[in-house]
């Protein structure tokens, strides 16, 4: 049973080798400064992809400009370039048979069939079927005529991951390095679901003295853990398990500020609010995207309750938008 819930409100395989040229056929000019006047997109501007779903994905020409040629094609970021395992990056379907073809040349790559002017096309992507295939590339050539084309650069490649099933049990795999750009603010919710009702064996017969302690935690780097799960406990991990005072803990946490963006602190909840709810709010960026946080259980013998580097950073350089996990308790003692 869980002890505790944490909310942060935050078609068949084929293996091909795609040993075939993405440069325009007969331009003899050297690729195009990047212009982010181009860009792939997903209707609907979706963070990830569940595998099988159908995407709508457009290529599409702004301020003003146009093009009368271009390629999509597919690779996997997991793998070299060139590479189009259908099994892992999915297949496009032809939805405009007037503007858009299969290439005679190269599997599973879209291009123009004529040379008339355009702003935008459209094609429809597959997601892979099976899960685990990780993050997929749509790239695109565009030629604006026969001696300007891009590729690649800017918005002319899409990556796109694939969506995490929330498992309130078991922590996401760390991301590193972790890409997202910006920091992101979070309210962290301590939720007890410590009852008669819901732990009824063992359950303490002086239930006035059932209590969280203050939560302690910080979110910090990767390199760093307060705690550990199986690990030895510091002094001050020591001291919340004993007595649920933080003190000490959170001055070894200031004594590692060089690893920490953010030390959260919570007031604990005890009877007869044990089941209440607690908050905290933290900050995370690109260096500090993990987070850790104890609390002593009471009565108890040393046992605490907690997480230890909890990953906030998706691999598709955004943040998780929120999270659920449950917490179970560890014997410091």
């Amino acid at each position: 049973m869980n002890w505790l819930a944490l909310i942060i409100s935050i078609s068949a395989t084929i293996d091909i080798a795609l040993g075939c040229s993405r440069v325009p056929p007969g331009t003899t000019s050297p690729k195009s400064p990047v212009d982010e006047s181009f860009m792939v997109s997903l209707a609907g501007n979706p963070q990830s992809y569940i595998p099988g779903q159908k995407y709508n994905v457009s290529l599409t020409a702004y301020n003003d400009l146009s093009f009368i040629s271009f390629i999509l094609a597919l690779e996997s970021a997991g793998e070299g370039e060139g590479q189009a395992d259908f099994g892992r990056v999915g297949y496009f379907e032809i939805t405009d048979l007037a503007e858009t073809r299969f290439s005679p040349r190269c599997p599973n790559l879209v291009e123009n069939t004529n040379t008339n002017v355009k702003t935008r096309v459209e094609v429809t992507w597959v997601a892979p079927a099976t899960t685990g295939n990780g993050c997929v590339l749509i790239k695109a050539t565009v030629t604006q005529h026969r001696d300007v084309w891009l590729m690649d650069d800017g918005f002319l490649t899409k990556r796109i991951c694939e969506e995490e099933v929330d498992d309130v049990d078991t922590q996401p795999s760390i991301v590193d390095p972790c890409c997202a750009c910006d920091e992101a603010k979070y309210e962290l919710t301590f939720e007890g679901k410590w009852s008669r009702h819901t732990h009824p064996k063992d359950f303490p017969a002086n239930s006035w003295r059932t209590r969280f302690s203050d939560i302690i935690g910080a979110s910090h780097t990767i390199d760093y853990r307060f705690w550990s799960y199986g690990e030895m406990a510091s002094e001050g991990l020591r001291e919340v398990a004993e007595h649920g005072s933080t003190r000490t803990l959170e001055s070894e946490l200031k004594d590692q500020s060089d690893q920490i963006r953010t030390i959260i602190k919570a007031r604990g909840i005890s009877y007869p609010n044990v089941t209440g709810k607690t908050f905290a709010v933290f900050r995370v960026d690109s260096k500090h995207h993990l987070i850790s946080l104890v609390s002593m259980i009471d009565p108890s013998p040393d046992w605490i309750i907690g997480i230890s580097g909890l990953e906030l950073c998706l691999p598709n350089c955004s943040w998780v938008e929120n999270k659920v996990h449950n917490l179970y308790p560890w014997d410091a003692g």
